[in-house]
């Protein structure tokens, strides 16, 4: 009787050889469109969106496209990363999904569109969950390509330009988004936002190298498969910790972000703009963590990830605290500043620890789906907390720009901003339990 065939990595194409300034940027293309489509929805477009459709307590409502599209994010992963580990297409295994995804995420923000130009909320947030479904298929098929294609001592240069093109993503979905939003170009927006994410897509799709898988490939034993997302903290105790740590700091990020920072600054720094003094702030915190997040990912790769990581995860804490302490719009940009340079060394090493810790090269892409739950999962639970938060510390209704708009009170920002301090400080501090890698 013929043993069962097991899942066999795939060689890299480039072992042996210095990627190119192409070959990174190819690598990290993908990162740049899913950055400028996500940053664009959740720095304004989203809140502004729910405020004009729900005016009332628009926090009330804000909780759920974070948990359906966190749904989406933590269950599509887990299915597309096998699929993507098994497929044998001729152009690669990772490729057919990025380009399904181009293709299909179009469709999606067509959908969105026709919602929200018919003042339908709850059809919007459902387009918006359809649109989770292909960007994430897609995104558990790109994040084997990384430690798929490249060389271990090539990752954390491969991490930080990664990281430096999703910041650049970031940015301009932030600024984008601010400028159409303020605007009232809406149709505009949502075309730009599948153009970029599309051709994103394909240039990574036809611009990285990747072998082909060949061979026999296993059949997906389901209850196999099911068992095999538990990964033994046990066995793999440097996986776990990492998860863990990534868990937390990813906690902190989704406290204060989004809508928690364009209502601070309404509410508390008084802005006449918040959507575009808050997306000031993120574009030159962003921009600082473009420059960190390159040198951060180089230097890791010859002095080891954990103090990179320990380091920038206490100064995002100690940036979360001095927000709290700010009472005008200078103050704010200045803390904005040290929090791009702690939080842009942060993601640039942060993806490389993660693949260096992976527990099986062959299923890259399953495993790296159940270290991104560590991402996906605290979005959901601080999306029902920052709008459980809000909603009970009611303000006034106030005008603003001709509109009538809900205000919050301070006691809620506390929370908010201290409760990620907390995580992004033990997130710091657990990074030292890591003990196969330095």
């Amino acid at each position: 009787m013929n043993p069962e065939p097991q899942l066999q990595a795939v060689p890299s194409p480039y072992e042996g050889l210095k990627l190119r300034i192409f070959d990174h940027l190819a690598l990290g293309m993908f990162w740049l469109g899913q950055n400028f489509l996500w940053g664009a929805f959740v720095g304004s477009a989203q809140t502004r969106h729910v405020q004009i459709m729900h005016p009332i307590n628009p926090a009330q409502v804000l909780w759920v496209p974070g948990v359906i599209g966190g749904l989406a994010a933590l269950v599509i992963p887990l299915v597309g990363g096998p699929l993507s580990d098994r497929c044998t297409a001729k152009i690669g295994r990772r490729k057919p999904f990025l380009i399904y995804g181009s293709v299909a995420s179009c469709l999606c923000l067509l959908l969105m569109a026709w919602a929200f130009a018919a003042n339908n909320l709850w059809l919007y947030f459902f387009a918006m969950f359809l649109l989770q479904i292909p960007t994430n298929f897609a995104l558990a098929a790109y994040s084997g390509i990384i430690p798929d294609v490249v060389p271990m001592n090539q990752r954390g240069a491969a991490s930080g330009s990664m990281a430096l093109l999703g910041i650049v993503g970031t940015m301009a979905g932030l600024f984008t988004s601010a400028q159409l939003v303020e605007r009232n170009m809406h149709g505009v927006l949502f075309l730009t936002l599948g153009s970029v994410y599309s051709i994103s897509c394909l240039f990574s799709a036809f611009g990285v190298r990747e072998n082909r898988l060949r061979g026999p490939v296993p059949k997906l034993n389901l209850g196999k498969y099911i068992r095999s997302l538990w990964i033994d903290p046990k066995k793999y105790p440097d996986f776990a910790w990492v998860w863990i740590t990534r868990a937390l700091v990813m906690m902190g990020f989704y406290l204060i972000t989004g809508a928690t920072l364009q209502f601070y600054f309404q509410d508390v720094l008084g802005s006449q703009k918040p959507v575009a003094d808050s997306t000031g702030l993120a574009i030159l915190a962003f921009t600082i963590a473009a420059i960190s997040g390159v040198i951060g990912g180089r230097f890791s790769d010859q002095h080891g990830r954990k103090p990179f990581v320990i380091v920038a995860s206490i100064g995002i804490g100690a940036t979360a605290i001095a927000f709290l302490l700010c009472r005008n719009l200078s103050q704010a940009y200045i803390v904005g500043a040290f929090f791009g340079l702690a939080y842009g060394i942060y993601t640039s090493v942060d993806w490389a620890l993660g693949a260096d810790v992976m527990p099986d090269k062959s299923s890259a892409a399953k495993d790296m789906a159940v270290w991104h739950i560590a991402q996906a999962l605290p979005q959901q639970i601080a999306s029902i907390v920052v709008s459980v938060v809000l909603s009970n510390f009611l303000g006034p209704m106030v005008e603003l720009n001709g509109m009538d708009t809900q205000k919050y009170t301070l006691p809620a920002y506390i929370i908010l901003f201290v409760s990620a301090a907390i995580c992004f400080f033990l997130g710091g501090l657990l990074v030292r339990k890591v003990r196969g890698v330095a």
